[in-house]
């Protein structure tokens, strides 16, 4: 996730925009307009294909590519109320001083993640993401094996203006025998190339990158991550990227006028006994071992 530093560093999207090398204020109206008039068109920044995929096809997507964009889990206007209400009450964490409510993030200058309770609202906007759509719901269920996954971080990132690109990273060492972590970033605003959105690198999650040619890599800086271009996250209120820990990515440069603030959670298998090594657990005290998928999950 872009919130943390790993040394080495529903509706299917096949790609995204290819990426090229505000003070906390909530969304305006015309933010959340544009947001529901990309939901009523259907067109974007992006090459969507067909939206009757099933989630055996979604899943093979996520297990390829290390990513899936899952396009209007949340309505713009949804979305927009989310971003109100998470940024008024990171300016009052802020002005009162509570350090605590902050995760590590890697390149923290101009960045913050603030870890959230599971308050009433916060738990309905989880529920409404998960049960979005069926394929979206079984898509879940079949990437964690089952209803037993358990919530592993709850936060708000925010990328504000000025903020560098962080670190070519992943969250996470593969290990086939550990158990998997999976982050979905939520959009609670329109996101376009001048505000830093999440550089994926496709791919890099998989056996053979992570064994055979990380090792031989220079870190985040080797001539592999100029010579592939990373999949770049422009995308709209209400959609989200569901993302595997393993695979190399980061927060592009904030070059706007604007905070980027993205809604994320993420959910950890259970049947291996192995934890993943590098993730961070970055979670409230009071929801450590509380929460788990099937509570988000309607019947």
């Amino acid at each position: 996730r872009n919130s943390r530093v790993h040394s080495g560093n529903g509706r299917l999207i096949t790609m995204t925009s290819p990426c090229s090398l505000e003070a906390l204020t909530p969304a305006s109206p015309e933010e959340v307009k544009g947001a529901k008039e990309h939901d009523a068109s259907g067109q974007g920044p992006l090459n969507e294909v067909d939206t009757s995929r099933s989630t055996k096809e979604l899943l093979e997507h996520l297990n390829e590519h290390g990513f899936v964009i899952l396009r209007n889990v949340l309505t713009g206007e949804k979305a927009g109320k989310a971003r109100s209400r998470f940024a008024a009450e990171l300016a009052q964490v802020i002005k009162n001083g509570e350090l605590g409510r902050f995760a590590k993030i890697n390149d923290r200058k101009f960045r913050h993640d603030l870890r959230l309770h599971m308050s009433k609202k916060n738990h309905y906007l989880l529920e409404e993401v998960i049960n979005s759509s069926k394929n979206v719901s079984d898509l879940y269920k079949s990437v964690l094996e089952g209803t037993d996954a358990s919530l592993v971080e709850f936060g708000v990132i925010t990328s504000h203006p000025g903020a560098e690109p962080q670190s070519i990273h992943s969250d996470v060492t593969f290990d086939a025998e550990a158990r998997r972590v999976y982050t979905t970033f939520v959009a609670i605003q329109n996101i376009d190339e001048t505000m830093g959105p999440t550089h994926i690198w496709k791919g890099t999650h998989q056996a053979f990158f992570c064994e055979f040619y990380k090792p031989r890599m220079l870190g985040p800086n080797d001539p592999y991550y100029l010579q592939n271009k990373p999949e770049c996250m422009i995308i709209s209120a209400g959609d989200a990227v569901l993302m595997d820990t393993r695979v190399m990515h980061r927060g592009g440069p904030n070059k706007s006028e604007k905070d980027r603030m993205l809604w994320h959670f993420s959910f950890e298998t259970t049947k291996q006994s192995n934890k993943p090594d590098g993730f961070t657990y970055n979670l409230m005290e009071d929801l450590k071992g509380k929460f788990k998928l099937k509570d988000f999950v309607r019947t």
